[in-house]
């Protein structure tokens, strides 16, 4: 079977001379996709196109238009401006390599060249490019998570001291957007006062790589509020281990603050009564005892706030999701109906973003012994099924499991539901009213496929290619629907994580879609294909 395996970078060369292309290309092309321009006006086209490349190798004495112009003409148009430019060129004065970084290439290749060079030198920037994409990726992560959680987001340059944070960021620190100048010192300046020497000294330690930033501060807000915040943060290094930027959280954790300063306060204050109430008489004993169950109580609201504060937000949607469905059959007003389908659908939906993007991060960090387990198919398709009753009831949808139950694989078993949950999610969620989803399996001589069929919503063939993609929605319908276009990119890297592929069909919008993933049958015990329903 097919293997996942990346897209490799894209190159253009632009030379005039086919030999010097030839070459280029010949070295070049076992590593990298190879297009190829003979002028500047041709170069600019292909650069300008939607599948642009990732770089350029660019001649610098060609008619018409010269190398240098190109790359003017590159920099200064936003659709292209990001592409890195290599000269390589036999102009190897200094003032020539000088004029071409001036313009803004990446780097400069005098020829004759040496092989081993080029290509060391267009994989740095290649590199940096997918570097940069990957940065990009994880800050939309943490976006859509900190939006979730409220978290305030901030990233700090440890070189120029630009420090950048979010809306969010402007909420916990009462500043308008706009107003905030944007650096380290306009920062630190709202810590307060008798907080500041240490938290200066966590982040250097933090920098220094001694330990992770995990503090607690109090700020002051331009009004004169307090409030009390957390802040996690990790340090990012290059290639050499230097310390270039940090990357963090803060969260407001002042209502926290405020009762453990008054649990404080009422153990000060009963241990002063304590020596009092020694010498007095059964009465005073008695309020004594009566003073410690309420500080008893306390604390245990204390051990409880500081558990909810080390979960994420999943913990308090669980009983929710639960306990939603269960009120609305207990009203009969359908305005009050509305309002608690509106609520089961949001407290759905908050529960799903929080776990998809936890396990999405959880996946990628994989170990082989998390993959380890054996997993019962069949019984977790009834588990998801009667998980989702209330929207299959809502929809009157027909949902059928047709896996046999000798269906045994060796797969740990949360990866098992976290696949069977999202596909059927899926499935359910763009069904038409009254529609059906069938779960079935299939065997091929190296292969099993699990199936998941819908004659709903569909998906329109442009889509298609795409719909695996993190954060990715299909169309503007499913734009309205409860959906963070994450969950099919999570069971993609789940699926890939066992050597398996996975793929979506379709006729069409209004045609249904069967999705397909194909596991290796290494992963099967013996077993037997039949009907389940």
């Amino acid at each position: 079977m097919t293997e996942f395996a990346p897209s490799k970078p894209t190159l253009l060369i632009v030379d005039d001379q086919p030999v010097n292309i030839q070459a280029l290309s010949n070295l070049l092309k076992s590593d990298y996709r190879v297009l190829v321009a003979s002028n500047g006006a041709k170069a600019l086209e292909i650069a300008g196109s939607e599948n642009h490349p990732d770089l350029i190798l660019l001649d610098i004495m060609m008619p018409d238009m010269d190398g240098y112009e190109v790359c003017r003409r590159l920099k200064s148009d936003k659709r292209t401006a990001d592409i890195p430019v290599i000269f390589v060129t036999a102009k190897d004065s200094h003032d020539d390599e000088e004029k071409g970084l001036t313009l803004g290439a990446a780097d400069y290749i005098s020829k004759p060249y040496q092989p081993q060079i080029v290509r060391a030198r267009v994989k740095t920037q290649t590199d940096r490019v997918q570097a940069v994409e990957q940065v990009k990726l994880a800050h939309e992560r943490l976006s859509l998570a900190a939006d979730a959680a409220r978290f305030g987001t901030w990233d700090l340059d440890l070189l120029t001291h630009r420090m950048v944070w979010d809306d969010w960021m402007n909420n916990l620190y009462g500043i308008e957007r706009g107003i905030y100048a944007g650096t380290y010192d306009t920062f630190i300046k709202r810590v307060h006062p008798d907080d500041l020497d240490r938290v200066v000294c966590e982040h250097e330690s933090a920098i220094r790589g001694e330990k992770p930033l995990d503090t607690e501060f109090r700020i002051i807000k331009p009004d004169g509020g307090l409030r009390h915040l957390k802040a996690n943060a990790t340090v990012i290094r290059n290639g050499t281990l230097i310390p270039v930027r940090i990357t963090g959280v803060n969260y407001d954790i002042t209502t926290r603050k405020q009762y453990e300063q008054e649990i404080t306060r009422y153990s000060q204050q009963l241990e002063t009564q304590a020596d009092q109430l020694s010498v007095m008489n059964q009465e005073l004993d008695e309020r004594v005892r009566q003073r410690t169950a309420e500080i008893s109580h306390l604390l245990i609201v204390k051990t409880d706030l500081i558990t909810q504060i080390g979960h994420d937000l999943k913990t308090p949607l669980t009983p929710l999701l639960a306990l939603l469905p269960h009120i609305r059959t207990k009203v009969s007003d359908p305005e009050l109906h509305e309002l608690l389908d509106i609520l089961i659908i949001n407290a759905r939906r908050m529960k799903q973003i929080v776990d998809n993007i936890l396990q999405l991060a959880s996946i990628e960090a994989c170990k082989p012994e998390d993959l380890e387990g054996k997993t019962d198919v069949a019984r977790i398709v009834d588990r998801v099924i009667r998980g989702e009753q209330y929207f299959i009831k809502q929809n009157n949808l027909t949902v059928k499991n047709r896996v046999t139950p000798d269906l045994i694989i060796s797969m740990n078993e949360t990866h098992c539901d976290l696949i069977v949950s999202n596909l059927i999610n899926n499935a359910v969620k763009y069904s038409n009213p009254s529609g059906m989803v069938i779960v079935s399996a299939e065997l091929t001589h190296d292969t099993v496929i699990l199936l998941v069929e819908d004659n709903g919503q569909g998906i329109g063939a442009e889509h298609l290619p795409r719909i695996f993609e993190e954060f990715y929605k299909a169309d503007s319908s499913r734009h309205d629907r409860d959906s963070t276009g994450i969950g099919l990119a999570l069971v993609q890297r789940i699926v890939q994580s066992y050597g398996g592929t996975i793929r979506a069909e379709s006729e069409g919008e209004g045609k249904g879609t069967t999705i397909r993933v194909l596991l290796p049958r290494r992963l099967m015990n013996d077993m037997h294909i039949f009907d389940h329903s």
